[in-house]
Parts: C-alpha cells; sequence; structure tokens
C-alpha cells in the first residue's frame, strides 16, 4: 500500500512537514516590523565620512576609524509622544523638533585611541573620550529600545566630567561594546608601553 502525500498546499516547506517553527514568524505586515524599518538611523553620509576622515587623519595620521554610527529617533519616542499629545500648541511641536535635529545631527565615531561624539545643530560641539581611560563598559537595552533590535552602551571613565559617556539607541549594541572593550585593552597597553 503507498503512502500518499497529503499536504498539497504550495508553500516552500517539506512535503511531509506538519508544523514549522517557520509559520510562527511574525508576518512582514506586523507593527514591530514596520517601526523596526523605519526608526532605524539614518547611515553617515560619504561626505561626512570622509570630512571626519581626513579632520582625524590631519590630526594623527595612525588613528584609525573602528566604528561610526548615529542614534536611532526612538530614544526620544517619549517626548514624541507627549509633544503629539499636545500638538495644538505651537511649542511641543518645537520641543519635538529640536529633539529630531538634535538626534540628527549627531554622529559617534570610535577610533583606535578615542570615542569621538560630533554634535550640534547651530554651534557645532566635538567631545572626546580617550579610551585608555575607560574603567569600564555597560550594555544597557531598556525595554522599548529592545522591541527595536537597539540598545545603549555607557562608558565609565575618569576622563568625562560626570564620570560616564554614553552612545544611546544603537544597532548591535553587544557586538559594538566587544570591540570597545578590545580596543580598550589595545589604548591601556599602549600607553603604558609608551608608544
Amino acid at each position: 500500500m503507498a503512502i500518499k502525500n497529503i499536504n498539497r498546499s504550495s508553500s516552500p516547506r517539506n512535503s511531509f512537514e506538519i508544523f514549522s517553527s517557520a509559520s510562527l514568524k511574525p508576518q512582514s505586515s506586523s507593527l514591530i516590523h514596520f517601526f523596526r524599518h523605519k526608526v532605524h538611523p539614518r547611515p553617515v553620509t560619504k561626505d561626512e565620512y570622509q570630512l571626519i576622515y581626513d579632520e582625524l587623519k590631519d590630526i594623527n595620521p595612525d588613528e584609525t576609524i573602528i566604528w561610526m554610527g548615529r542614534s536611532s529617533q526612538l530614544i526620544h519616542l517619549g517626548a514624541y509622544v507627549i509633544c503629539l499629545l499636545f500638538c495644538l500648541l505651537f511649542f511641543p511641536l518645537l520641543i519635538a523638533y529640536y529633539l529630531y535635529l538634535q538626534t540628527k545631527h549627531t554622529i559617534y565615531v570610535l577610533t583606535n585611541e578615542r570615542l569621538r561624539v560630533y554634535s550640534g545643530i547651530f554651534i557645532k560641539r566635538i567631545d572626546d573620550v580617550e579610551l585608555y581611560r575607560v574603567k569600564d563598559t555597560i550594555f544597557l537595552q531598556p525595554f522599548l529600545l529592545g522591541k527595536f533590535g537597539f540598545s545603549n552602551i555607557q562608558l565609565i571613565t575618569s576622563d568625562s566630567p560626570g564620570g560616564e559617556s554614553q552612545i544611546q539607541g544603537i544597532t548591535n549594541g553587544r557586538l559594538l561594546r566587544e570591540k570597545i572593550k578590545n580596543v580598550v585593552e589595545a589604548a591601556r597597553e599602549k600607553k603604558e608601553s609608551g608608544k
């Protein structure tokens, strides 16, 4: 007696498969999937990269860029929601637009010697954290950021006034934290050897 294939659907599953974990994956039309792509940080443009690269090479030709990125606009979601609730007033819209521009114009640059933060809308500001002064790194993933695949990295240092710096709302935070830890160790060894 021959066994007939009961599953006649045109799905790409195995013809003898009855249940698949792939069928439990959220569909591409889900709300979180939609927002995950919409709140993704705007990438650094070639012109911005070249400008920063040239600036760093003028300062120190041996300094190399390891990572460069921006925060997601999702870090201000709470403020955006509050501003939306009071959107009939003009002032909350200005606040929301200011927060949007502030995040849009912030670029984090990790080199083999420092973490440099470019920020500012009208007045440009550059903050440096020397990596050999970093004591510890902390990976933070708040609930809402985690739902969209973003996280924060906090650097505990003896360099900055408050003793800490933070990279907010980035993708692949765990991988970046490991890169930072490796570069911090190399920067400490370089500083101790006196090079």
